[in-house]
């Protein structure tokens, strides 16, 4: 009896224990959410929710802004766009993205969390971590790579990533792969990138370091050896992530598939010089994102030195290592590129060789320095008070950070177009509100079926006012044959209101109208302040009614 007793006790007591430990990492999980809806919970649209949100709207609405070149181009992001593109239907686009955002917001947090625990932090750290882990990735980035921010098929894609980095450190390998493949189909280079070098990382492992995760059955045995068994052991989990990259691609196949060779090489050197260059091209990018990512780089360095090797984060490293020699491999084609304006070059240039060390050594830093400070910080010595003043200042400058950017009154979609013309925050604002006016105008006064030139920076039409547009310069079709029509239009209709003073008015009213009805345009939106170096136009204008009325925008029908 007494025995019976102690076993039901104990038995209480397991039980007891594992709710505690499961409210414990809600709390973890509601904590992490918390600080990611700080850092990114912005103004509607973010910069890339108006390029895809509307994609999204159209793939389910295709009457919806029907002429319009982008919304009509194929769709690279098929599944996202399934599952989610109904969402318009019965909410509003800003509504779209904020239970968008919310949930890749919610998905991270469990992610994160989740993967953290299993490698062993202790639960009070690891939303710090996750502002450390924002901060790095905003701050240290080279080619413009986020994780976390508005709505799109990266963010989600990368929110998967982190269930599988969980799957991994639970050895459940199988599971951490399935789920690399199902972000491979929501996004085909965020999945097969990591995939690849995830791939690699493992195949390091195996090599170089038997004996650890997975590879226990392997040591003693030969090098080839061990090659053979690893790829043996992985080639469902690799079959089934090429199957998903298949079908992540095929939009892009076969969109591309009967395109002329030349026609594919134009289309990708206008892709890496010119419309994505802060993105492809190292030539392009800031001097002051290199000078961040060798920070970022030098704190790596320092954080892989100080790492005991009994650890066991091995594959982490590899990881990381693996990532910068894609951004290295990436840089010689720039080089090539650059030298001989290599077209073969370009080509392979489209699949951003330097974001993937974006994502993977800030996550790898922070994560590893985690383990650290988690070893060190509960001590009595000078190091462990200066690892929390350390904590405590990174939370004040995370809590900086979040004020600044939530007190923006600016989308930061809006806010290239909005430092185009302006030269304070007033005015800034008052553009920005301008804005708001003509496309709410225009989506109450003119025909659904009718197609905009609109200013050059904007990238905002669309999701305010409803409305197909010639061409946008951030919305850039994915296919070769759309990209080469997508540059003529740049050329014809916004790189004239770059160079001329008075835009698109340095041409007559009849050269204007041919080029309109060479395109389909039916109406022009231009800056007011260009509309007004030649107010002797003969183009009907419906915005504002009275010339005298200052509303930085003007509305003419062709």
């Amino acid at each position: 009896m007494i025995q019976d007793s102690k076993e039901e006790c104990n038995t209480e007591l397991g039980q007891v224990r594992t709710i505690s430990q499961g409210n414990a990492q809600w709390w973890i999980i509601a904590s992490t959410f918390l600080v990611i809806a700080a850092f990114c919970g912005l103004r509607t649209p973010d910069v890339n929710e108006s390029h895809y949100l509307t994609k999204a709207k159209h793939f389910w609405q295709p009457a919806w802004c029907a002429d319009d070149l982008f919304l009509e181009s194929s769709s690279a992001h098929w599944l996202f766009f399934s599952v989610f593109g109904w969402l318009p239907k019965i909410f509003s686009l800003a509504a779209m993205a904020w239970i968008g955002r919310v949930t890749v917001w919610l998905l991270v947090s469990v992610g994160w969390t989740g993967w953290l625990r299993k490698l062993g932090l202790p639960g009070w750290l690891i939303p710090v971590l996750a502002a450390g882990w924002l901060i790095a990735i905003e701050s240290g980035n080279l080619a413009g790579e986020w994780v976390v921010g508005g709505f799109e098929a990266k963010s989600l894609a990368f929110a998967l990533i982190l269930f599988a980095l969980g799957a991994h450190a639970a050895n459940y390998h199988r599971w951490c792969w399935a789920w690399i493949g199902v972000a491979t189909l929501f996004h085909f280079l965020v999945g097969v990138w990591f995939g690849l070098a995830w791939a690699a990382s493992e195949l390091m492992v195996v090599l170089f370091t038997p004996g650890t995760y997975h590879s226990e059955s392997l040591v003693g045995e030969t090098v080839l050896r061990r090659l053979v068994l690893f790829l043996r052991n992985r080639r469902v989990e690799f079959a089934q992530c090429f199957a998903c990259a298949i079908l992540a691609a095929i939009p892009s196949i076969v969109s591309d598939w009967n395109a002329p060779w030349e026609l594919k090489q134009l289309a990708a050197e206008i892709q890496v010089k010119h419309r994505l260059a802060h993105h492809q091209y190292f030539g392009s990018f800031a001097t002051e994102r290199v000078a961040a990512f060798a920070v970022l780089i030098a704190i790596y360095v320092f954080v892989y030195v100080r790492t005991p090797k009994s650890f066991g984060l091995q594959q982490l490293f590899y990881f990381a290592n693996v990532s910068l020699g894609i951004s290295l491999i990436g840089l010689l084609l720039c080089s090539i590129a650059e030298a001989g304006n290599s077209p073969w070059a370009f080509g392979l240039l489209r699949f951003y060789w330097f974001r993937l060390a974006d994502f993977a050594l800030p996550t790898v830093a922070v994560v590893v320095s985690g383990r650290l400070i988690g070893e060190r910080i509960l001590n009595r010595s000078i190091a462990a008070r200066l690892l929390r003043g350390s904590l405590a200042l990174l939370m004040l400058a995370f809590g900086l950070m979040c004020y600044e950017r939530q007190t923006a009154q600016i989308p930061r979609s809006e806010l290239a177009s909005a430092g185009l013309d302006v030269d304070s925050e007033r005015k800034a604002l008052e553009y920005h509100r301008n804005w708001l006016r003509v496309c709410d105008w225009i989506s109450k006064n003119t025909d659904t079926k009718a197609v905009f030139i609109t200013p050059a920076e904007q990238q905002t039409f669309k999701w305010y006012a409803g409305r197909s547009e010639i061409v946008c310069w951030k919305d850039m079709p994915q296919d070769s044959l759309n990209i080469a029509e997508w540059w003529s239009r740049v050329n014809q209709f916004i790189a004239p209101q770059r160079i001329y003073d008075g835009g698109l008015m340095a041409y007559s009213d009849e050269q204007l109208t041919g080029m309109a009805a060479s395109v389909g345009a039916t109406h022009l939106v231009i800056l007011q302040r260009d509309y007004e170096t030649r107010p002797t136009s003969s183009l009907k204008r419906l915005y504002p009614e009275t010339v005298e009325s200052r509303v930085t925008f003007v509305v003419l029908e062709f």
